[in-house]
């Protein structure tokens, strides 16, 4: 598997996503980009990607994926039929997360795990954003050259806000990791079964 400069910088954290990982079973990665996450999985987990763009899915077919090409609004699956659901660095991105998050409960297993992680939008991101928007100094382009994907983020989270969107859609927060300096926030919850 080739890896790009971004998929390199962020082994670490990939390994500890894999790790927060507890059920065996299929698995379904939204928005699976290159798929590396699948490297650090058991083989008693059945490995799923979906993403919306097609060179994407060809690139992850040619190397022998088990993937589709689907919008996470509508997720081409039964109910209740994954153990895990992963979602890294993604929802940032999707401008109706409601729908994304009632998708993700509708074809997850009651006992089933979301693991979900987001750019952490405590302070020092929060002042990126304004500083990008208002102002052109040579920190704002420096930042832009070594993190392009921030630009396309619609959303910004903190802790408190994934505890009380995810609430919102009955998730409930088992474990996460959280520091104001780190860049990601990291969490695996359950689905709070009405």
């Amino acid at each position: 598997m080739l890896l790009n400069n971004y998929d390199k910088r962020n082994l670490p954290r990939y390994k500890k996503t894999a790790d927060m990982i507890t059920k065996t079973g299929a698995l379904l990665d939204i928005g699976a980009r290159t798929s590396v996450i699948a490297s650090y999985l058991s083989n008693n987990i059945f490995y799923h990607a979906i993403d919306i763009d097609e060179d994407v899915i060809k690139n992850l077919r040619s190397i022998g994926v088990n993937c589709m090409l689907a919008n996470a609004e509508k997720i081409p699956q039964k109910d209740k039929y994954y153990s895990t659901v992963l979602m890294g660095e993604v929802l940032e991105h999707i401008p109706n997360m409601g729908l994304v998050l009632e998708e993700i409960y509708r074809v997850l297993k009651d006992d089933g795990e979301l693991i979900l992680s987001v750019p952490n939008g405590e302070l020092k991101t929060r002042l990126y954003f304004l500083l990008k928007r208002f102002y052109k100094i040579p920190f704002i382009k420096k930042c832009e050259k070594r993190k392009p994907e921030v630009g396309k983020h619609i959303h910004m989270f903190t802790l408190r806000h994934l505890e009380v969107l995810l609430k919102t859609y009955n998730f409930v927060i088992d474990k996460y990791t959280n520091k104001t300096n780190d860049e990601y926030i990291l969490l695996r919850c359950h689905k709070n079964v009405l």
